[in-house]
């Protein structure tokens, strides 16, 4: 859910959606059902501050605030080397396509940037969660490091 001045965007999985403040709860809860989210990630400004503590209180687990630190043409630079080395899957055909590449591609100069900032949110995120490439070293001589040489041919 990005949050900006009311009405407020559900952004979901290229679905957008201009919303009431009275839907937003409902459309949260739909789109977190609909995709078994354990997290919801709620821009904290806005309508989105109001939301929080109204989804909490209602019961919805997972509500996760988000404060982004920089501005979101600093977040998506960001993540353009993700994006140009095609590690971010994008269907071929999909109902929502055209409206999210026109809005992609036309950021930060576009009527609407929910999309925009649910990407670089997501792929931010998502880096956090990676651990570190790790490679492991065989202590040369050891079991492990004979099979290793032996599987090696």
């Amino acid at each position: 859910m990005t949050s900006g001045a009311a009405p407020s965007s559900l952004s979901c999985k290229g679905c957008t959606k201009t919303i009431s403040s009275a839907t937003s709860k409902r459309a949260v809860r739909e789109q977190q059902s609909l995709f078994d989210a354990t997290v919801v990630l709620i821009e904290d400004k806005a309508s989105g501050t109001q939301l929080i503590p109204e989804l909490v209180a209602n019961g919805c687990h997972g509500v996760t605030r988000y404060q982004p630190t920089t501005d979101k043409i600093v977040r998506l630079r960001a993540q353009t080397g993700v994006i140009e080395n095609g590690f971010v899957h994008i269907p071929e055909t999909a109902p929502w396509l055209a409206k999210y590449l026109h809005e992609m591609t036309v950021f930060p100069k576009g009527k609407h940037d929910d999309q925009v900032d649910s990407r670089q949110t997501a792929q931010a995120l998502e880096q956090q969660r990676k651990p570190p490439s790790t490679k492991t070293v065989l202590a040369r001589g050891s079991l492990k490091w004979e099979a290793a040489q032996k599987a090696a041919g």
